[in-house]
């Protein structure tokens, strides 16, 4: 099965479909999933925000607070599977170790790396908690033009 994930400039979430079946994705949880970019998924954010995560799949916990200093609500506990663009190399980073844990973040320190036309098998080893969460494009920055990705299993 294959998803064409599709989130619209000016927006963090892809359109319900996707993002529907990515949630959907996160419950089913296979063992492994196959990500595909292309030149429809590049992206430049202009700044070093291009270095945010986007994330592709996750699971997160029911109970929420609020993470020192950022001022808004968090989930405690979370997981994702994740990626961005780095438009200066050309190449797209896909990362499985994404986590909030007790409220702080658990950033990558390892990631694949591909070109476009290329394709990634990810784990879904790491996505534990409870709630299903689908895809969400960058951290604080919307995506700047329409972006499209495929996942598949």
């Amino acid at each position: 099965m294959t998803i064409t994930v599709k989130i619209k400039k000016g927006k963090h979430y892809p359109n319900l479909s996707s993002l529907l079946k990515t949630m959907w994705l996160s419950i089913v949880k296979p063992k492994y999933i196959y990500v595909a970019f292309d030149d429809a998924s590049k992206y430049d954010l202009g700044t070093n925000d291009n270095y945010d995560w986007s994330k592709l799949v996750g699971r997160g916990g029911v109970l929420y607070g609020r993470d020192g200093g950022q001022g808004y609500p968090t989930r405690k506990n979370e997981q994702f599977l994740v990626w961005r663009y780095i438009p200066e190399k050309d190449e797209f980073h896909v990362a499985d170790n994404y986590q909030r844990i007790n409220h702080k973040m658990q950033l990558p320190i390892t990631w694949d790396i591909l070109k476009c036309g290329g394709v990634v098998r990810v784990s879904t080893k790491y996505l534990k908690s409870f709630i299903p969460v689908g895809s969400y494009f960058g951290g604080n920055m919307e995506a700047p033009n329409d972006v499209t990705y495929k996942i598949t299993w």
